[in-house]
Protein backbone atom coordinates (compact mmCIF):
# COMPACT_ATOMS: atom_id res chain seq x y z
CA UNK A 1 0.00 0.00 0.00
CA UNK A 2 1.34 3.50 -0.85
CA UNK A 3 2.54 5.03 2.31
CA UNK A 4 0.94 8.37 1.85
CA UNK A 5 -2.22 6.56 1.55
CA UNK A 6 -1.56 4.51 4.72
CA UNK A 7 -0.62 7.71 6.64
CA UNK A 8 -3.97 9.21 5.70
CA UNK A 9 -6.09 6.21 6.25
CA UNK A 10 -4.69 6.03 9.90
CA UNK A 11 -4.90 10.12 10.32
CA UNK A 12 -8.36 9.23 9.62
CA UNK A 13 -8.94 6.42 11.99
CA UNK A 14 -7.25 8.70 14.79
CA UNK A 15 -9.72 11.31 14.38
CA UNK A 16 -12.56 9.33 13.87
CA UNK A 17 -11.75 6.96 17.24
CA UNK A 18 -11.15 10.16 18.95
CA UNK A 19 -14.69 11.83 18.12
CA UNK A 20 -16.20 8.57 19.25
CA UNK A 21 -14.67 8.28 22.63
CA UNK A 22 -15.54 11.64 23.91
CA UNK A 23 -19.86 13.06 24.12
CA UNK A 24 -20.59 16.41 24.51
CA UNK A 25 -23.45 18.59 25.91
CA UNK A 26 -23.96 22.04 25.90
CA UNK A 27 -26.84 24.77 27.43
CA UNK A 28 -26.86 27.67 25.84
CA UNK A 29 -29.53 31.18 26.42
CA UNK A 30 -29.94 32.65 23.54
CA UNK A 31 -31.04 36.21 24.56
CA UNK A 32 -35.08 36.50 22.98
CA UNK A 33 -33.53 34.77 19.56
CA UNK A 34 -34.43 36.22 17.13
CA UNK A 35 -34.12 39.46 18.44
CA UNK A 36 -34.45 41.73 22.04
CA UNK A 37 -36.79 44.02 22.11
CA UNK A 38 -35.59 45.20 25.24
CA UNK A 39 -32.58 46.33 23.02
CA UNK A 40 -33.93 46.58 19.57
CA UNK A 41 -31.00 43.98 18.87
CA UNK A 42 -31.67 41.14 16.40
CA UNK A 43 -29.75 38.18 16.56
CA UNK A 44 -26.60 37.64 14.72
CA UNK A 45 -27.28 34.77 12.55
CA UNK A 46 -24.32 34.06 11.44
CA UNK A 47 -22.36 34.43 14.50
CA UNK A 48 -24.53 31.96 16.17
CA UNK A 49 -23.81 29.37 13.80
CA UNK A 50 -20.28 29.64 14.51
CA UNK A 51 -20.79 29.44 18.07
CA UNK A 52 -22.69 26.15 18.02
CA UNK A 53 -20.19 24.92 15.92
CA UNK A 54 -17.52 25.98 17.55
CA UNK A 55 -19.36 23.87 20.83
CA UNK A 56 -18.99 20.70 18.98
CA UNK A 57 -21.83 19.05 21.17
CA UNK A 58 -23.66 16.38 20.38
CA UNK A 59 -26.64 17.77 22.53
CA UNK A 60 -27.48 21.55 22.78
CA UNK A 61 -29.99 22.65 25.42
CA UNK A 62 -31.45 25.87 24.08
CA UNK A 63 -33.32 28.51 26.05
CA UNK A 64 -35.00 32.00 25.35
CA UNK A 65 -36.14 30.86 21.57
CA UNK A 66 -39.31 32.95 20.71
CA UNK A 67 -38.86 33.07 16.77
CA UNK A 68 -39.08 29.37 16.89
CA UNK A 69 -40.17 28.72 13.15
CA UNK A 70 -36.98 30.72 12.36
CA UNK A 71 -34.10 28.86 14.34
CA UNK A 72 -35.80 25.41 13.14
CA UNK A 73 -35.02 26.74 9.41
CA UNK A 74 -31.71 28.32 10.29
CA UNK A 75 -30.47 25.14 11.76
CA UNK A 76 -31.57 23.04 8.77
CA UNK A 77 -30.05 24.87 6.29
CA UNK A 78 -26.58 25.96 7.99
CA UNK A 79 -26.47 22.90 10.34
CA UNK A 80 -28.10 19.71 8.58
CA UNK A 81 -26.33 17.49 10.56
CA UNK A 82 -28.38 18.73 13.63
CA UNK A 83 -32.08 18.10 14.44
CA UNK A 84 -34.02 20.65 16.38
CA UNK A 85 -36.75 19.74 19.10
CA UNK A 86 -38.58 22.77 20.77
CA UNK A 87 -41.43 23.02 23.56
CA UNK A 88 -44.45 24.71 22.37
CA UNK A 89 -44.80 26.52 25.88
CA UNK A 90 -42.62 29.19 26.59
CA UNK A 91 -44.81 30.96 29.56
CA UNK A 92 -46.00 34.61 29.63
CA UNK A 93 -42.59 35.78 28.10
CA UNK A 94 -43.32 33.23 24.70
CA UNK A 95 -39.71 31.79 25.51
CA UNK A 96 -39.74 28.54 24.30
CA UNK A 97 -37.09 25.97 24.87
CA UNK A 98 -35.34 22.76 23.82
CA UNK A 99 -32.66 20.50 22.32
CA UNK A 100 -30.29 20.55 19.21
CA UNK A 101 -28.85 17.31 18.77
CA UNK A 102 -26.56 15.92 16.73
CA UNK A 103 -28.95 13.36 14.52
CA UNK A 104 -25.81 11.04 13.53
CA UNK A 105 -24.84 10.39 17.04
CA UNK A 106 -28.42 10.53 19.02
CA UNK A 107 -31.79 9.49 18.89
CA UNK A 108 -34.79 11.36 20.03
CA UNK A 109 -36.72 8.69 21.84
CA UNK A 110 -38.96 11.08 23.54
CA UNK A 111 -40.27 14.70 24.12
CA UNK A 112 -42.53 16.32 26.30
CA UNK A 113 -43.11 19.48 28.03
CA UNK A 114 -43.99 19.26 32.29
CA UNK A 115 -45.41 22.82 33.13
CA UNK A 116 -45.13 22.42 37.14
CA UNK A 117 -42.01 24.11 36.13
CA UNK A 118 -43.55 26.97 35.17
CA UNK A 119 -45.59 27.34 38.48
CA UNK A 120 -48.66 28.56 36.65
CA UNK A 121 -49.24 25.69 35.17
CA UNK A 122 -50.38 27.01 32.32
CA UNK A 123 -48.64 27.18 28.58
CA UNK A 124 -48.61 30.82 27.70
CA UNK A 125 -48.58 32.27 31.58
CA UNK A 126 -46.31 31.81 34.48
CA UNK A 127 -42.57 30.88 34.01
CA UNK A 128 -41.27 28.51 31.68
CA UNK A 129 -41.69 24.58 31.17
CA UNK A 130 -39.08 21.93 31.78
CA UNK A 131 -38.81 20.85 28.21
CA UNK A 132 -37.81 17.10 28.70
CA UNK A 133 -35.71 14.29 26.08
CA UNK A 134 -35.06 10.64 26.00
CA UNK A 135 -32.18 10.05 23.95
CA UNK A 136 -30.29 6.83 22.85
CA UNK A 137 -26.32 7.43 21.90
CA UNK A 138 -25.83 5.13 18.53
CA UNK A 139 -22.45 4.12 19.20
CA UNK A 140 -22.45 3.13 22.75
CA UNK A 141 -26.06 2.02 23.07
CA UNK A 142 -26.14 4.57 26.35
CA UNK A 143 -29.39 6.08 26.88
CA UNK A 144 -30.37 9.22 28.99
CA UNK A 145 -32.89 12.12 29.67
CA UNK A 146 -32.25 15.70 29.07
CA UNK A 147 -33.91 18.22 30.83
CA UNK A 148 -33.61 22.01 29.48
CA UNK A 149 -34.89 24.57 32.05
CA UNK A 150 -35.20 27.96 32.46
CA UNK A 151 -35.71 29.26 36.24
CA UNK A 152 -37.24 32.30 37.36
CA UNK A 153 -35.00 35.12 36.74
CA UNK A 154 -34.25 38.16 39.13
CA UNK A 155 -32.05 38.93 41.96
CA UNK A 156 -35.27 39.61 44.43
CA UNK A 157 -35.85 37.38 47.09
CA UNK A 158 -39.29 36.69 45.93
CA UNK A 159 -37.77 35.70 42.73
CA UNK A 160 -35.21 33.23 44.72
CA UNK A 161 -38.20 31.69 46.51
CA UNK A 162 -39.62 31.17 43.56
CA UNK A 163 -36.26 29.24 42.28
CA UNK A 164 -36.38 27.40 45.34
CA UNK A 165 -39.90 26.21 44.75
CA UNK A 166 -38.31 25.00 41.41
CA UNK A 167 -35.74 22.72 42.38
CA UNK A 168 -38.47 21.10 44.62
CA UNK A 169 -40.30 20.23 41.14
CA UNK A 170 -37.07 19.25 39.68
CA UNK A 171 -35.99 17.27 42.64
CA UNK A 172 -39.76 15.50 42.05
CA UNK A 173 -39.22 14.97 38.15
CA UNK A 174 -35.85 13.35 38.95
CA UNK A 175 -37.13 11.30 41.64
CA UNK A 176 -40.00 10.09 38.88
CA UNK A 177 -37.51 9.59 36.00
CA UNK A 178 -35.22 7.15 38.16
CA UNK A 179 -38.38 5.76 40.53
CA UNK A 180 -38.57 4.24 36.71
CA UNK A 181 -35.56 2.87 35.21
CA UNK A 182 -34.12 5.96 33.92
CA UNK A 183 -31.44 6.69 35.89
CA UNK A 184 -29.27 8.57 33.47
CA UNK A 185 -30.61 12.00 33.80
CA UNK A 186 -29.07 15.34 32.66
CA UNK A 187 -30.74 18.84 33.46
CA UNK A 188 -29.27 21.94 31.75
CA UNK A 189 -30.26 25.76 31.45
CA UNK A 190 -30.39 28.77 32.68
CA UNK A 191 -30.60 28.37 36.38
CA UNK A 192 -30.91 32.05 37.45
CA UNK A 193 -28.39 31.43 40.22
CA UNK A 194 -27.71 35.12 40.96
CA UNK A 195 -26.34 34.24 44.19
CA UNK A 196 -24.34 31.63 43.12
CA UNK A 197 -20.77 33.94 43.50
CA UNK A 198 -21.90 35.66 46.83
CA UNK A 199 -22.58 31.98 48.69
CA UNK A 200 -25.32 33.08 50.70
CA UNK A 201 -28.18 31.21 51.88
CA UNK A 202 -30.30 31.57 48.52
CA UNK A 203 -26.74 29.72 46.93
CA UNK A 204 -26.84 27.09 49.98
CA UNK A 205 -30.37 26.34 48.66
CA UNK A 206 -28.98 25.28 45.36
CA UNK A 207 -26.39 23.41 46.84
CA UNK A 208 -28.54 21.24 48.98
CA UNK A 209 -30.97 20.57 45.80
CA UNK A 210 -27.54 19.46 44.08
CA UNK A 211 -26.56 17.48 47.16
CA UNK A 212 -29.90 15.98 47.48
CA UNK A 213 -30.08 14.39 44.00
CA UNK A 214 -26.37 13.66 44.10
CA UNK A 215 -25.61 15.84 41.00
CA UNK A 216 -22.60 16.41 39.29
CA UNK A 217 -22.30 20.49 38.60
CA UNK A 218 -20.02 21.01 35.35
CA UNK A 219 -20.46 24.86 36.33
CA UNK A 220 -18.79 24.43 39.68
CA UNK A 221 -15.07 25.41 38.82
CA UNK A 222 -16.36 28.10 35.81
CA UNK A 223 -16.00 31.93 36.99
CA UNK A 224 -18.28 32.83 34.61
CA UNK A 225 -21.40 31.97 32.46
CA UNK A 226 -22.93 35.42 31.79
CA UNK A 227 -22.30 38.72 31.87
CA UNK A 228 -24.43 41.29 33.48
CA UNK A 229 -24.08 45.20 34.70
CA UNK A 230 -23.07 44.36 37.93
CA UNK A 231 -25.83 47.20 39.22
CA UNK A 232 -23.25 49.69 38.84
CA UNK A 233 -23.73 52.80 36.71
CA UNK A 234 -20.13 52.22 35.52
CA UNK A 235 -20.03 51.37 31.45
CA UNK A 236 -18.25 48.19 32.56
CA UNK A 237 -19.65 44.19 32.36
CA UNK A 238 -19.41 41.91 35.20
CA UNK A 239 -19.12 38.14 35.01
CA UNK A 240 -22.01 36.07 37.15
CA UNK A 241 -22.51 32.24 37.29
CA UNK A 242 -26.42 31.62 35.99
CA UNK A 243 -25.63 28.04 33.48
CA UNK A 244 -25.42 25.01 34.66
CA UNK A 245 -25.30 21.52 33.46
CA UNK A 246 -26.56 18.75 36.29
CA UNK A 247 -25.73 14.79 35.94
CA UNK A 248 -26.58 12.06 38.27
CA UNK A 249 -23.39 10.15 39.02
CA UNK A 250 -25.45 7.05 37.30
CA UNK A 251 -25.13 8.84 33.89
CA UNK A 252 -20.90 10.17 34.87
CA UNK A 253 -20.40 6.14 35.28
CA UNK A 254 -20.37 5.29 31.24
CA UNK A 255 -17.67 7.60 31.13
CA UNK A 256 -13.99 7.57 32.66
CA UNK A 257 -13.59 11.56 32.21
CA UNK A 258 -15.30 14.89 32.54
CA UNK A 259 -14.68 18.45 31.96
CA UNK A 260 -16.37 21.94 31.94
CA UNK A 261 -15.63 25.00 30.12
CA UNK A 262 -17.52 28.42 28.57
CA UNK A 263 -17.52 30.02 24.81
CA UNK A 264 -17.85 33.16 23.59
CA UNK A 265 -17.01 36.35 25.52
CA UNK A 266 -16.30 34.48 28.65
CA UNK A 267 -13.80 32.79 27.22
CA UNK A 268 -12.66 35.56 25.25
CA UNK A 269 -11.98 37.81 28.16
CA UNK A 270 -11.28 35.33 30.83
CA UNK A 271 -14.26 36.15 33.13
CA UNK A 272 -12.77 39.28 34.01
CA UNK A 273 -14.32 42.78 34.23
CA UNK A 274 -14.90 43.97 30.70
CA UNK A 275 -16.50 46.50 28.23
CA UNK A 276 -18.63 46.02 25.52
CA UNK A 277 -16.41 46.23 23.13
CA UNK A 278 -13.91 43.89 24.59
CA UNK A 279 -16.58 41.47 25.35
CA UNK A 280 -17.42 41.43 21.70
CA UNK A 281 -20.18 40.47 18.86
CA UNK A 282 -20.97 37.20 20.77
CA UNK A 283 -22.34 39.78 23.76
CA UNK A 284 -23.38 42.74 21.96
CA UNK A 285 -25.25 40.45 18.90
CA UNK A 286 -25.86 36.89 20.38
CA UNK A 287 -26.50 37.10 23.72
CA UNK A 288 -25.37 37.98 27.19
CA UNK A 289 -25.03 34.22 28.08
CA UNK A 290 -22.07 31.98 27.08
CA UNK A 291 -22.25 28.47 25.99
CA UNK A 292 -21.42 26.25 28.54
CA UNK A 293 -20.00 22.64 27.45
CA UNK A 294 -19.43 19.10 29.28
CA UNK A 295 -17.06 16.64 27.46
CA UNK A 296 -17.44 13.24 29.08
CA UNK A 297 -14.52 10.77 27.86
CA UNK A 298 -15.28 7.01 27.12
Amino acid sequence: MNSKLLFSICILLIVTNSYAKSFRITTYNIRNYDKDPRLSIETNKAELIKLIKNTKSDLIAVQEIVNTDDLKKLITKKLPYYQIKLSECGGSARQKLGFIYNKTRLKLVKFNEDLRLSISGRCSSGGRPAAIGSFKIKDSGINFTAISVHLKAGGTQSSADVRAKQYNILSKITAELTGTGRKNVVILGDFNTTDYISENQNYKRFIKFLEKNDFYDFSKNLDCTAYWWGGIEDDLWYGSILDHILATRTFLENFNRETGKTGAHCHKVNCNISTSEELGITFKEVSDHCPVTAQMDY
